[in-house]
């Protein structure tokens, strides 16, 4: 899974609502200006990265079609720039923000005669009849949903299924916009603002007032009524998966990539939230150095600007996790919670309790950090194990999806694909605040999830580690993963693959020559696998995997003929058992193919050529008597920037026959005698087996293939 993706993810996220007094104001003709100019440099920055988005695109498609060193360079360096100018955009959209914050305050305080240093009082950005107008959008679309739902149900045609899809997507969004104007609605009544509210609740929502410290003031409730979920394709999220996800039963031979680790990823593995949160920045974007911040990633002081931080997207909560929270932290600063505002529930030094009453974007805004007594040391997790010292570290609903895979491999969670980290010292420690591009999840976390949840862990070796490293890193695991727990071990990811700079570095280091570059990742990879079983001595708690490609058994076959005795190094080889990425490639024309022949497509690679692969993967492997392993599995349909295939390519994921390709996968695989199958990953968008954490998993033809494997078992 490329970063791009999640690059364009996180994009998509929007300006933090800003709501202020009642009072009528007007801009003076230097504040609007300088607004003006603030707006054109968001707009501008946003251009170059569209248009650097735009190059990188060609340059993807020039390097698909060459396949040559001097394209996938170019390919390289303008990825590269790409994700700086998104970057660059980020910092100046935060500066935007900041700047109208002020001027606005100035501006009410010009209106109201007060001083600027005054805290302005927040008004509503929305009405109770604005409310009220949303609701019955939204029951529009869940009439039309449900009379597309009947039609489906009694006809049963492709035309009538991609109609009642279409309205179920209308439904939602309807829904969404419904919840974020109450929530907006909400959070000003929370404000103690008085706002002119409707005589009685809106039909079909729940009552639930709540005192907001105004007895003249009720909190509309934030519960309206759930669409009609009464069919196969039922869009409220399911709890009961059939899965026990106790940690008790165990499938071996099924793995999962778990997704990174990262405050828009949408899947939630840890109970504290602060586990995924982004590192800490300022509003003015300027870059915190080195002096400003302490070991773990917290402001020493106060800067210029307020501070700030990303927790999460929320897109990967459900009915299944707690609700209420409790933010901890040491030291002193006033800390406020935007664009979504939580039910704050009790506010005091140290402590704020909270209630989720929405998903969205979540951010903390940091101000008046004390110097000489520094904030530090956040966590937010349920109000339940607060005072719990044997609480959970994993969270319920993760448990509950993914309990019952015997190994989680973690390459994204560990940042393995252009890695920089060389030495020891440079790794993340589990008290570092801030999951960015780099800083992956600690080692000593991924043993606390592997444990907790009785799982064999996966783990890669970065290509830049030095020995000493590799040395700390297999005692660790040595001496603190549970001894009936396996660990799989691989040096880097990938190394055939020229889209990452491992490969890429491994092919300067074999002087430019392609033919040598297997040879110098098979003896680096021995060499440093070595260095990692002498800490486990003749244990069989430790394999150590050869990652190769799975469609092209030249490059092992490359290495192997070049290196002697390279598979005495190895226990398995380790291949990337995807199907359909031919349909992906840009000069392959799917306009004529309906979802059906997709579909077909895959089954007839799987029967055919994908067979024919295993059984020479096989055989390879009984010559050098090592064992064959699915590193990563999956269909493999990705539209790059062809948009025709993207959406074409959304379908087919979520279509019903997508179940028989992973099922046929399966069949395949175990057929070819092979080993432990790790599929590719848990949720992560339309390549995810689920979109995020919080889906239904029955409308995931997907998961729903992977937990009839699992059944089979005892699962």
């Amino acid at each position: 899974m490329s970063n791009l993706r999640k690059l364009l993810l996180c994009a998509i996220c929007a300006f933090p609502l800003v709501a202020f007094s009642a009072t009528d104001y007007t801009y003076t003709a230097e504040q609007q200006a300088t607004l003006d100019e603030a707006r054109d440099g968001v707009d501008a920055e946003r251009d170059k990265f569209r248009e650097l988005q735009r190059q990188f695109y060609e340059a993807k498609a020039l390097y698909e079609s060459e396949q040559s060193y001097e394209a996938k360079a170019a390919y390289n360096e303008i990825k590269a720039q790409m994700f700086d100018q998104f970057n660059q955009y980020q910092q100046t959209k935060s500066s935007y923000e900041t700047t109208k914050t002020e001027i606005t305050e100035a501006a009410i305080a010009a209106a109201q005669g007060t001083s600027t240093t005054q805290t302005p009082v927040q008004e509503p950005t929305v009405s109770q009849e604005s409310v009220d107008a949303a609701r019955d959008t939204f029951k529009e679309m869940q009439a039309e949903f449900n009379e597309a739902k009947a039609k489906y149900e009694a006809e049963g045609t492709e035309e009538a299924k991609q109609a009642y899809r279409e309205a179920k997507d209308e439904m939602f969004a309807a829904y969404n916009d419904y919840i974020n104007e109450k929530n907006e609605l909400v959070a000003a009544t929370s404000d103690g603002i008085a706002v002119e509210d409707s005589s009685s609740t809106p039909s079909g929502v729940e009552s639930n007032e709540q005192s907001s410290g105004d007895d003249s003031t009720s909190e509309p409730s934030t519960t309206p009524e759930q669409p009609d979920t009464d069919v196969a394709e039922a869009p409220v999220p399911s709890t009961d998966t059939g899965v026990s996800g106790d940690g008790l039963c165990k499938v071996d031979d099924m793995g999962m990539n778990l997704v990174e680790d990262i405050y828009f990823s949408p899947e939630m593995v840890f109970r504290d939230i602060t586990k995924v949160a982004a590192p800490m920045a300022r509003f003015d974007g300027v870059p915190p150095s080195a002096a400003d911040l302490d070991e773990n990633g917290y402001f020493l002081s106060q800067p210029p600007s307020k501070v700030y931080t990303y927790l999460t997207q929320m897109t990967w909560s459900d009915l299944s996790d707690p609700k209420d929270y409790v933010l901890l932290y040491d030291g002193s600063a006033k800390i406020t919670f935007f664009p979504t505002k939580p039910e704050i529930i009790s506010s005091e030094e140290g402590r704020i309790q909270f209630r989720f009453n929405t998903t969205g974007q979540l951010k903390l805004q940091i101000e008046k950090i004390a110097s000489g007594n520094h904030l530090r040391n956040i966590r937010i997790i349920p109000l339940e194990d607060e005072n719990n010292s044997n609480a959970p570290f994993v969270s319920a609903r993760f448990k509950e999806l993914w309990g019952d895979f015997g190994t989680y491999r973690y390459l994204d969670p560990m940042r393995i694909n252009g890695s920089n980290e060389s030495e020891w010292s440079e790794r993340t420690l589990p008290e570092h605040f801030g999951r960015g591009s780099e800083n992956g999840m600690p080692l000593e976390d991924i043993v606390k999830v592997s444990n907790e949840t009785k799982t064999n862990a996966w783990v890669l070796i970065p290509h830049l580690a030095t020995n000493e490293y590799i040395q700390k890193m297999a005692a660790y695991l040595r001496d603190n993963l549970d001894n009936d727990l396996k660990v799989y071990i691989e040096y880097t990811n990938e190394p055939w693959n020229y889209q990452f700079s491992q490969s890429q570095w491994l092919l300067q280091k074999a002087g430019a020559d392609f033919q040598q570059q297997p040879a110098e990742y098979g003896s680096r990879a021995k060499e440093k696998l070595a260095i990692f079983a002498n800490y486990f001595g003749d244990s069989d708690r430790l394999v150590r995997v050869f990652n190769a490609q799975f469609w092209n058994t030249i490059y092992i076959k490359n290495a192997i003929a070049r290196v002697p005795n390279l598979m005495e190094g190895f226990d398995a080889i380790g291949l990337g058992y995807y199907i359909g990425n031919n349909l992906s490639r840009s000069t392959t024309d799917i306009s004529g193919m309906s979802d059906d022949d997709i579909i077909d497509f895959m089954l007839n690679e799987i029967a055919g050529e994908a067979t024919e692969k295993l059984q020479q993967y096989n055989e390879l492997a009984s010559e050098h008597g090592v064992d064959i392993i699915a590193y990563e599995a999956g269909q493999h349909l990705v539209g790059a920037r062809d948009e025709y295939k993207v959406q074409r390519f959304a379908a087919v994921n979520n279509n019903e026959r997508m179940k028989d390709v992973y099922l046929k996968m399966a069949e395949a695989w175990g057929n070819a005698d092979n080993g432990l199958i790790v599929w590719f990953n848990s949720a992560w968008d339309v390549f995810g087996t689920l979109e995020s954490q919080g889906q239904d998993t029955s409308t995931s033809p997907k998961y729903q293939a992977l937990e009839e494997i699992l059944s089979r078992s005892g699962c």
